[in-house]
């Protein structure tokens, strides 16, 4: 749980620092945002996918399990995504994409493309799916792992969990008041 903890809030630091925002499970976003506003969004994230993940643990597994077990090893599987987000939106070119095309419609963000922002952007895309599925993995087995969890009711619970867990964490973000 220290090295999960440790993550998450050097994570928001950063995040604070380059104004990027966890809007949900899987989501980086650029915005103004404080420290607190940092440490507000992943703590909503964690609590909106650990607290289903431990229910369906407890009601799918024959053993018992810790639920710091499950929190420590869901913190540290967030890993590859927190650091490599806040590291792929400190890049200058994507920083400076951002804040021009943040206001314009997407027709018009199309047009205005050069090759090289073009090929940057997809490369970038590439790499943010090929995080989220390792960063997705890791979670899956954290909570496979620390429920004794086996199968298809790992499988179905945990994707479950993800899809609803997802946007009801976004939710909540966007219903929140700017700290």
């Amino acid at each position: 749980m220290g090295w999960g903890s440790l993550i998450l809030i050097s994570s928001a630091i950063i995040a604070s620092l380059i104004n990027a925002r966890f809007m949900g499970i899987l989501n980086l976003h650029s915005g103004d945002t404080s420290l607190v506003q940092a440490i507000v969004d992943i703590f909503v994230n964690v609590t909106f996918m650990v607290l289903p993940l431990w229910f369906c643990g407890k009601l799918l597994s024959k053993t018992n399990f810790r639920m710091l077990d499950l929190l420590g090893t869901q913190m540290l599987a967030r890993w590859p995504l927190q650091m490599s987000g806040l590291a792929i939106g400190s890049l200058p070119i994507m920083q400076e994409l951002s804040s021009r095309f943040i206001n314009m419609e997407p027709r018009e963000v199309l047009d205005t493309l050069s090759a090289v922002e073009i090929t940057t952007l997809i490369v970038v895309g590439f790499l943010v799916l090929a995080i989220n599925v390792w960063t997705i993995t890791l979670m899956f087995n954290s909570y496979r792992i620390s429920c004794n969890l086996v199968g298809m009711r790992a499988g179905i619970s945990f994707g479950s969990v993800l899809i609803i867990a997802g946007p009801l964490s976004t939710l909540c973000l966007y219903s929140l008041p700017p700290f």
